[in-house]
């Protein structure tokens, strides 16, 4: 008789009597935790971005003079600076800006699903169609500079489940927190890290750990917060350095940083400017540059960002703190 018959007249004898169970139970129990989106996956997704970011660049950005960073700018000058960028950023985004009801150009369509489903907290910054991070959360995904970032809303109690899965899906490395749980008796985001964070976030050293969908260990995320930059307003530039510095200090290239403030917009553009210009200025003198000699546009950096979500640095507070910021910094790389 051949011998693959043989195996299968006792394979057949084995599960009449019973034994096949006893071979089961030997199989180790698979994984209940979510099985995260593959790197391939992940990495597409970004080449796609990257490619529609770049194509828009061509379209709204090419050939625009932008203007240079000057030190000790007069405030007077980064404010008319910023209704020029303001002024900018709204053609581009929209048909006609002054118009009773808003209009998008096709390349910045917000994003439908999210817009049926209700996921959002005001329509207004709602991420683009083009480089929504996925269909269950207001986040977008920002590809600059060789970073990688997701610029999304704060969760609200109904939104939190989704917050927790976008975080694990993507598998984010770093996040920061800009808002407080309410500003002026108006909740900005639920308090989700009261009960789920170790350590000292503002040092860089805590972690919170993101629940797993039906699972005990949870996922965690290296954690930053503050509370001092409240209701859209200022921050001082010394305390946003030391955020941003905390940040680069565990970046890891291979990592992707969500940052969040109430709507992702205004407070979360800024920190993702400042964290641009801090990395291009450290690139620049790396390669030999003198601090006095250090070349960069800060208009270019929120026009950028501009393209990747709407209102990315909402204020002209927000704009000036940028200024400062780097005025702040290369004075320290002088000494």
């Amino acid at each position: 008789m051949d011998k693959p018959v043989v195996q299968f007249i006792i394979y057949v004898i084995l599960l009449t009597i019973g034994f096949t169970g006893s071979v089961a139970a030997s199989i180790p129990e698979p994984s209940l935790s979510l099985p995260t989106l593959p790197q391939q996956t992940l990495e597409t997704r970004y080449q796609a971005i990257q490619d529609y970011f770049e194509n828009r660049a061509m379209l709204f950005l090419k050939g625009r003079p932008f203007q240079p960073w000057r030190a000790n700018k007069a405030r007077a000058d980064i404010l008319a600076e910023f209704d020029q960028l303001n002024d900018w950023r709204f053609h581009t985004w929209y048909v006609d800006p002054n118009a009773k009801t808003l209009i998008s150009r096709v390349d910045f369509i917000v994003a439908q699903d999210l817009l049926e489903k209700g996921l959002f907290r005001k329509p207004s910054y709602l991420a683009f169609q083009y480089n929504q991070t996925d269909s269950t959360y207001n986040s977008s995904t920002i590809v600059l500079n060789n970073f990688r970032f997701l610029a999304l809303e704060a969760p609200t109690a109904k939104t939190l489940r989704n917050f927790y899965l976008l975080l694990l899906n993507h598998r984010v490395t770093q996040l920061v927190r800009l808002t407080a749980a309410t500003e002026n008796g108006i909740e900005r985001s639920t308090p989700y890290w009261l009960d789920k964070t170790k350590g000292d976030p503002t040092t860089g050293n805590a972690f919170l750990n993101v629940p797993q969908v039906a699972s005990t260990n949870p996922y965690p995320v290296r954690y930053y917060a503050t509370d001092n930059w409240f209701d859209n307003q200022s921050i001082a530039p010394s305390q946003l350095l030391k955020l941003i510095l905390n940040v680069k200090k565990h970046y890891d290239p291979n990592g992707l940083i969500a940052c969040h403030s109430s709507n992702g917009t205004g407070r979360a553009g800024t920190f993702l400017a400042g964290f641009l210009l801090i990395s291009e200025i450290d690139r620049q003198i790396a390669t030999g540059t003198a601090p006095s000699a250090v070349d960069i546009s800060i208009e270019r950096v929120v026009m950028q960002l501009s393209l990747q979500r709407p209102y990315m640095v909402r204020k002209a507070e927000q704009y000036v703190t940028l200024y400062r910021l780097v005025d702040l910094y290369i004075s320290q790389m002088k000494k």
